[in-house]
């Protein structure tokens, strides 16, 4: 069934907000790497989680890349996806980092 782990980028983008939530920077690479890994080959679900955490650890200095650009790779991957609830996440997010947000 080609559906099959269809969804992993998701799992992989909560494990990403759990581990920088943690603390816990090198975990939380290691699991982005593979929910980027799974959107390079087709599964994208788990994008704007995983960007919206990866923002959250710039703010920690913990990434190379600003939150702003972190949140903007999450809103297209929300507008991609036609997603209010993962729109307003990542306005939440932006809000408690404070980090403006790119116009959309």
């Amino acid at each position: 069934d080609q559906r099959q782990g269809q969804f992993l980028s998701l799992n992989y983008g909560h494990l990403v907000e759990a581990y920088t939530a943690l603390g816990a920077v090198k975990q939380a690479r290691n699991w982005a790497a593979k929910a980027l890994w799974r959107a390079r080959e087709g599964d994208g679900y788990g994008l704007a989680v995983t960007h919206r955490a990866l923002a959250e650890l710039t703010v920690q200095g913990q990434w190379p890349r600003g939150a702003q650009h972190y949140l903007a790779a999450a809103q297209r991957s929300a507008k991609l996806r036609d997603s209010p609830r993962e729109m307003s996440l990542i306005e939440d997010c932006a809000r408690r980092l404070g980090v403006p947000l790119q116009a959309t």
